[in-house]
């Protein structure tokens, strides 16, 4: 069996420093059939250790998570420098032929209509040559299913790369990628207008009682319970739906936001909403041994993701950063002139200031800000003045936005409605309670403060402008030196401190 270091020079590689001997640490759990956590900076490496422990303790093989299947060609890519064979894997909604027609409703069309399918029945008469498939790409317009041609591609790779929300393949051991991700619930938005639309198809099919019932749930505010809707008979209509209906929108939408909050996920909206949001429930994946892979995991967080062994490479720096203990956005007691001036003092001292909120602060801070994140169809190139993002949307993680200052305006809790129904959740995955508060707000603060010091050179200065932040010092201090100004006088004092 090689070691780690016979299998970076094989490959003509040397390894960078500590990255060695981080693959021979993973190795070692792997070895021993242990879920392991791995924590390095970005820039340090991470794809090419795991794929290093992967082989050397041929656990293989491998499947592979992403969140995006655009990260799937940087691992496709290091994979084939150390002599594995990759294959990247997709939905149906990207390879079926008639994903486009069908949209959402493909999941449904294909499991009740594959056996009258002509591009499976040709899948199945004349099969696919796969020796040099490396992705879902390659099958696209071969004249069989792309998508169940995946499985013959799949077979005969040494690592399997998908989403996390795709059936899973079977493997020896599983990759999770920006394993963060698995702390917070995922978010999604389905909108009012989906809501009423699915009430129509329902009316359509002759499910009247049941259209009224969707659209008295979805009129709640605050806590939606989508849980008590009856899911089964949403499926038998969404079926019902495929074969009868010239097209199907709103109760693809609805059946998979209802799937969720059965599965122990919660609803929530703000009264002057147009849409409810969707929290998914925390999850892991079934297959042991898995292999856990960030750059933002603080300590003390590894328990929830039940890991048993821990590798862990130190940041090389920890930013300066303040805690405003004046300010607050807990709810009942907002400080939304003290946000005002602290806005107005940074955007003076600093050209450009990044802040991120949640959807409901945000709406209170509009007169603030110079750009808001509904503006922008992609994150701005060039920019002025303060940029108000939401703290889970969608330039929070993943864009590099290099800034003057990185103002978090209020701790990221999730709504209290939507904890109470996570806690049961998380206590379903044998960790406490206490992670429904804690794991949002830390991992969030960390992702939403690195949009701006992905680069060695990018040092900005930090506030986490919400008293309960000090509460979490102990989890964020391995990324961020936290100091508490003292009141409101110190702000304008933050950029010479940081100089100095």
């Amino acid at each position: 069996m090689p070691g780690v270091l016979e299998v970076f020079r094989e490959a003509g590689l040397e390894p960078r420093p500590g990255q060695a001997e981080a693959a021979d640490g993973l190795r070692e759990a792997l070895e021993r059939g242990l879920d392991v956590v791995f924590v390095a900076p970005t820039g340090f490496g991470k794809t090419l250790a795991v794929l290093a422990a992967l082989k050397s303790s041929r656990s293989l093989p491998a499947l592979w998570l992403v969140r995006s299947l655009e990260i799937g060609h940087r691992v496709s890519g290091d994979a084939l420098l150390l002599g594995l064979r990759p294959f990247i894997a997709a939905g149906r909604e990207r390879t079926c032929p008639f994903a486009e027609k069908l949209g959402g409703c493909v999941h449904i069309w294909c499991r009740t209509r594959r056996t009258s399918c002509e591009y499976y029945l040709e899948l199945l008469k004349r099969g696919v040559n796969v020796k040099v498939v490396l992705s879902w790409q390659d099958l696209l317009g071969s004249g069989v299913c792309p998508y169940y041609a995946q499985d013959l591609a799949a077979k005969e790779a040494d690592i399997v790369i998908q989403s996390y929300y795709r059936r899973p393949y079977s493997a020896t051991a599983v990759v999770v990628d920006e394993a963060h991700n698995l702390l917070v619930p995922r978010e999604r938005k389905l909108s009012l207008a989906s809501v009423a639309r699915a009430a129509s198809e329902l009316r359509a099919l002759g499910f009247i009682e049941l259209a009224e019932e969707v659209m008295r749930v979805a009129g709640y505010s605050g806590s939606v319970p989508l849980h008590t809707l009856p899911l089964a008979e949403i499926e038998q209509a969404l079926a019902e739906a495929v074969q009868k209906l010239s097209s199907v929108r709103g109760l693809v939408r609805l059946a998979r936001a209802v799937r969720a909050c059965q599965r122990g996920g919660a609803a929530y909206r703000e009264p002057w909403e147009d849409c409810i949001t969707v929290y998914e429930p925390p999850w892991r994946p079934r297959v042991k041994p898995k292999v856990y892979v960030t750059a933002t995991l603080p300590e003390g967080l590894e328990d929830v993701l039940g890991a048993e062994a821990v590798v862990r490479v130190p940041p090389q720096r920890r930013l300066k950063a303040y805690v405003t203990p004046w300010l607050t956005t807990k709810y009942g007691e907002e400080t939304w002139r003290g946000y005002t001036k602290l806005l107005s003092v940074l955007r003076f001292r600093c050209g450009k200031v990044l802040a991120f909120a949640t959807e409901r602060v945000a709406i209170h801070l509009l007169g603030s800000a110079d750009i808001y994140e509904p503006e922008l169809d992609r994150p701005p190139s060039d920019w002025r003045g303060v940029l108000l993002l939401h703290a889970r949307g969608r330039f929070a993680e993943g864009v590099d936005l290099p800034a003057d200052c990185v103002v978090m305006l209020g701790a990221p809790f999730l709504p209290p409605e939507v904890v109470r129904r996570l806690k049961r959740a998380y206590r379903m995955l044998g960790v406490s309670e206490e992670a429904a508060y804690t794991a949002p707000v830390v991992v969030t603060t960390l992702q939403c403060v690195g949009r701006a010091t992905r680069s060695p050179q990018h040092k900005p200065i930090v506030v986490l402008a919400d008293y309960r932040f000090s509460r979490y010092a102990n989890h964020l201090s391995s990324y961020l030196d936290i100091a508490e100004l003292k009141d409101e006088k110190e702000i304008e004092k933050i950029n010479n401190k940081h100089n100095n």
